[in-house]
């Protein structure tokens, strides 16, 4: 029984290296396709790396259609569906043919956390999402879910729905009268990029409350949605004019540069992550999982935000959350008020401790026009003044700390923030 592998990457290459090695064992007469959304991170080398890989450029919008393109190529008779990151532990090959053998139409493997910090907590977080799997019927992500190529083509593959995809497709099998039954075998993920940063129980709790209420109404959540068409871009120090520092300054702001850049890594509220900054930190990230780091350093900064603009409303963006990279305290839980809890303003503002310059912006889309040819002025005033002048409201939320003076350096230490000892 012949399986086809596809694997969606977008700026995974770390991941993809993972999974990809883990499939060596038991690869034999499979094949494993890579179906790329834009990367620019290096997975396409990663990929081409195993002379065994097939590597697909989709030029589809969602990742539903990228999939469905994907699957025109191959001729297992199984299709197998793995995020970056994921594999499936061995003896899957068997596991898959065992299954089919018993007459279902498709199939889940249980997920599970690879590596975790806690195994206690990881254990438990697999119980509950075991058991949130079969509450809502069917598998709510991508990685372990597999189908036999005919039932696919019998319900057209999967529908560009803003959410749960797979759960969307598991259903349509069902009412077609197929046959979707879990499969007794565990697929590891390997912790994400930014995990560190993450809560996975608040992240497993929104899953499935999403879940639910898509399996009992037919309808998904507003503030999800949001995310899958929102860009979060994270703004390096070195865009602005900032004055000279002394070397333990500047090693306490490439620290919050890295910590930020992970905090919107795990941060579920948007779709991409992007990051802007000049020579010297874009140098330093290099080229960081995930994150899709905005190119033509030399190119003035309006233009570059210009062009990075017109790029993510092409790509279907609009809502979009800049922070910059030396804000001290912007949380999951500041980043999710700002953004998903902002209604219908135009923008939500975050302003430093100072009030005069911005540490973070929330833009929705009726607000996007004051930004097409926007300088990304810091200044608090020059907003007030363009949003008064437009009609459009300016919400400016309680502000937050940023990363100015060596004391705030040496805070960062004593918090436990950074490591190094203050000089």
């Amino acid at each position: 029984m012949k399986c086809s592998l596809y694997i969606p990457v977008f700026n995974e290459r770390e991941g993809l290296r993972r999974t990809l090695r883990a499939l060596i064992p038991e690869k034999g007469h499979h094949e494993v396709f890579v179906v790329d959304r834009g990367s620019q991170d290096g997975s396409e080398e990663v990929a081409k790396a195993h002379d065994w890989v097939r590597w697909i450029a989709s030029d589809k919008g969602t990742l539903a259609e990228s999939l469905n393109q994907a699957a025109e190529n191959g001729d297992g008779e199984i299709l197998m569906f793995l995020q970056a990151g994921a594999y499936p532990v061995r003896g899957w090959a068997e596991a898959i043919e065992k299954h089919f053998n018993q007459d279902a139409d498709a199939g889940h493997f249980q997920l599970v956390e690879a590596d975790p910090a806690s195994k206690l907590a990881a254990g438990l977080r697999k119980l509950a999402l075991k058991a949130g799997q079969q509450l809502i019927g069917g598998p709510a992500g991508l990685s372990g879910l597999v189908v036999k190529r005919s039932t696919f083509d019998d319900v057209h593959g999967f529908i560009p729905v803003p959410d749960f995809e797979w759960l969307a497709f598991a259903n349509r099998i069902k009412e077609a009268g197929g046959k979707v039954v879990p499969i007794p075998h565990d697929v590891q993920r390997a912790p994400l990029p930014g995990s560190r940063q993450a809560d996975p129980w608040e992240d497993l709790l929104d899953d499935l409350r999403a879940a639910w209420r898509y399996r009992k109404t037919d309808s998904f959540d507003p503030v999800r949605c949001r995310r899958k068409s929102s860009a979060a871009i994270l703004l390096g120090h070195d865009l602005f004019d900032e004055p000279e520092v002394d070397e333990y300054f500047a090693y306490a702001r490439e620290a919050l540069l890295t910590f930020n850049l992970e905090r919107l890594q795990s941060y579920r509220g948007a779709h991409k992550v992007v990051y802007m900054g000049g020579n010297a930190t874009t140098k330093f990230l290099d080229r960081p999982s995930g994150v899709q780091v905005c190119p033509h350093i030399r190119t003035a900064l309006p233009k570059r935000f210009q062009n990075l603009f017109q790029q993510l409303e092409t790509d279907g963006i609009d809502g979009l959350l800049l922070v910059r990279s030396t804000a001290k305290d912007i949380t999951h839980a500041r980043l999710k008020q700002i953004s998903e809890q902002s209604g219908d303003a135009p923008c939500t503002l975050v302003p430093d401790a100072e009030g005069k310059e911005w540490l973070a912006l929330w833009i929705n889309g009726p607000a996007f026009d004051l930004f097409r040819n926007w300088d990304l002025d810091l200044s608090i005033a020059k907003l007030e003044n363009a949003f008064f002048d437009a009609g459009l409201e300016l919400n400016i939320v309680n502000p937050v700390a940023r990363l100015k003076t060596n004391h705030d350096a040496r805070a960062m230490y004593y918090t436990g923030l950074i490591d190094r000892l203050p000089a």
